[in-house]
């Protein structure tokens, strides 16, 4: 309804689901930057691994949904709502969580649900966390983007401005941070009167050929940034059942380097964590 579409999404029921009478708890699974509903179960093997966990006694018997948010033309939405790609965050946490209730047999309550993702997905989780804590009790990221900031690293600034030598002349494919970023705008700072992309961008090329903050725009980044929501939502975060979070050591985008400030002000604001590398 929200999206005014048809959406896709992947499902995992547990064993003997069908003729069972009893309510399970539910797994709201977030796929990452490039993936839609299909990607927990072609590359992260959901079922298998989740088959595994209920034999062993590891995990309990729950249901898993996995929605589609990808975007045309940008790719991902970052799970938020946007006047472009249209309103993502309302689509999980009203329009999924109302049909999953409808539909299934779920437990119809905050302690019946979990939200995970990995990358934008991680990111959605921890937001959602923070902003929907009477919707989701437990939370975890995956590499999640967690600190916008680390976005305008001179090193990230010095990669776009390679990726662009001639300026920005929209998404492309062969530019993962230049088409990430273009995604990211139209998720964050969209601006329909502005053609032919219809996104405003955080960063400008000067005379001297470098990039720069636009600092209105930067501004827009900031109201959807994890490491800056906490200031305002670290009470309510803190009344979540469990907060989990994970990143490599030799992450390819260096989001490891990203998390050291998240971690910090999660301790500053004594929130319980599990952090694990």
């Amino acid at each position: 309804k929200i999206l005014k579409s048809e959406r896709k999404y992947a499902i995992y029921l547990p064993p003997n689901y069908e003729n069972s009478e009893r309510s399970y708890p539910v797994l709201y699974l977030l796929h990452g930057m490039g993936d839609d509903q299909t990607g927990w179960v072609q590359f992260g093997e959901v079922k298998h691994i989740t088959d595994m966990a209920i034999k062993n006694g590891n995990a309990t018997p729950m249901i898993i949904v996995m929605p589609d948010a990808s975007t045309t033309p940008y790719g991902f939405s970052f799970y938020s709502n946007s006047m472009l790609n249209g309103n993502f965050e309302d689509f999980i946490v009203n329009d999924l969580v109302n049909y999953m209730d409808k539909n299934y047999n779920t437990i119809p309550d905050a302690s019946g649900r979990a939200v995970i993702g990995h990358s934008q997905g991680g990111y959605a989780a921890f937001k959602f966390g923070m902003l929907y804590p009477d919707i989701f009790k437990t939370v975890a990221s995956h590499s999640g983007l967690l600190l916008v900031d680390a976005l305008f690293d001179p090193t990230f600034i010095y990669l776009l401005e390679q990726e662009n030598q001639g300026g920005f002349t929209g998404p492309d494919p062969a530019k993962f941070l230049t088409s990430a970023m273009y995604a990211m705008s139209a998720a964050w700072s969209p601006n329909l009167n502005n053609p032919p992309f219809f996104v405003d961008l955080p960063l400008e090329f000067y005379e001297d050929g470098q990039l720069y903050p636009v600092p209105e725009v930067v501004g827009l980044w900031y109201q959807n940034d994890v490491f800056t929501l906490l200031d305002s939502y670290h009470e309510t975060f803190n009344t979540l059942n469990g907060i989990y979070l994970d990143v490599g050591l030799f992450d390819e985008l260096n989001t490891q380097l990203a998390h050291a400030p998240v971690i910090s002000k999660l301790d500053f604001f004594n929130i319980d964590y599990t952090f694990e590398t």
